[in-house]
């Protein structure tokens, strides 16, 4: 079975497809504050008067699919890249829609999709032979894809030779995915040290290091690696980010905290100043969106765990919860989780009693918010 990670890869910052309709400031900023679907209604009044109706369609996609509405992005896509001249970005997302659609899709449809999601990013570069994330795309289907479906382990060497020749660091990238495929951890961390040699401010590089070293049990390790390029770098949110979720998952809530403010400040700055409507800017707010929750839970989760700054933790998760995307169930069900935490270390027991009700909800099968519920129920007895 084709697996899931190498078909939903990590967001590259698309190139500008060039100045759209002025009224998509609206868009944008429904976006930014988490009115979604306020944002999907100006795109489709938009779209009956716009001239750039491939561009309209292309953002209704990207916000279908930051919904985990598959099937719309995929409509979305799919006419996009019908308008000409064709567009080898909205190939590379019709390809992502496709590779998604075979992951949720019957045995006996998955081979339609996975061989469609191979062949919408050959044509992406077909069309742009230097598309980078198109490569990477490639890279993952034919380590994965079996055969049958047209997976060749030597067409995922050439498209990293390929990669090389274009852009040298990102091919240290590639090439740490085909060792890290085999299992091969010691080589994919030469390539990678390799490359940060050459570009030691390419926060990508670090993340993927840092990754490879949590993978091989050195998560420590992967923490310096990360602390030090903060040091020398504290406005990459990005590092950030995935800073904060290291230090909650080795229990050290204050640092965690601090790494996640810090984060989020960065966030909202870089939110507040995108005012210009490319779409290149709007794949950055999305970017920034994400990290944006993302901080905002910690921050949250930090009150949750040690009792402290409750009244905050309950604003951090309110927010969070304000701009998370709609298809994020398990996320918002462990959010109302942590709520209820909160309102127990209040003493809120009511509020305590409907936060896990409603992390039940949302996610069914949360354990923790279960027992507190039979826990309550015990003591109300």
């Amino acid at each position: 079975m084709i697996r899931l990670r190498y078909f939903i890869l990590a967001l590259w910052i698309l190139p500008s497809a060039g100045k759209a309709d002025a009224s998509l400031r609206q868009v944008f900023d429904a976006f930014i504050t988490g009115h979604y679907e306020k944002a999907e209604a100006h795109l489709q009044t938009l779209l009956k008067t716009s001239s750039d109706k491939d561009q309209i369609h292309f953002l209704l996609g990207r916000v279908a699919a930051w919904d985990g509405r598959v099937d719309d992005a995929f409509d979305h896509f799919k006419k996009a890249a019908k308008f000409s001249p064709p567009n080898a970005d909205y190939y590379y997302w019709l390809a992502q829609m496709y590779g998604q659609k075979a992951i949720k899709a019957s045995i006996f449809r998955k081979p339609g999709h996975a061989r469609n999601a191979r062949k919408a990013a050959e044509k992406a570069l077909a069309l742009d032979p230097d598309h980078i994330q198109a490569r990477f795309y490639l890279i993952g289907y034919h380590l994965n894809a079996p055969g049958i479906l047209g997976g060749k382990k030597k067409e995922a060497q050439n498209q990293v030779d390929q990669i090389k020749m274009r852009d040298p660091i990102r091919g240290h990238l590639a090439q740490s995915q085909i060792y890290g495929s085999k299992d091969e951890w010691d080589k994919a961390e030469r390539e990678l040290r390799s490359a940060l040699k050459k570009d030691p401010s390419n926060d990508l590089l670090v993340l993927q290091l840092s990754g490879y070293l949590s993978r091989t049990e050195r998560r420590e390790e992967a923490v310096e690696l990360l602390e030090s390029y903060v040091q020398q770098h504290p406005f990459s949110s990005r590092a950030l980010n995935t800073l904060s979720s290291y230090f909650l998952s080795l229990k050290k809530l204050d640092r965690a905290y601090r790494a996640a403010e810090q984060c989020l400040q960065i966030t909202v700055d870089s939110l507040s100043v995108r005012r210009d409507t490319t779409i290149s800017s709007f794949e950055k707010i999305i970017i920034f969106q994400g990290r944006k929750w993302r901080s905002l839970y910690t921050l949250g989760r930090r009150s949750a765990e040690s009792g402290d700054r409750l009244d905050l933790g309950l604003e951090y998760f309110k927010e969070c919860l304000q701009i998370l995307p709609p298809g994020s169930d398990r996320t918002r069900g462990n959010a109302y989780n942590r709520m209820g935490q909160i309102y127990l270390h209040q003493n809120e027991i009511q509020k305590a009693r409907e936060a896990f009700q409603t992390a039940l909800k949302w996610r069914p099968k949360q354990e923790s918010a279960r027992k507190a519920l039979e826990k309550l129920d015990k003591e109300k007895k």
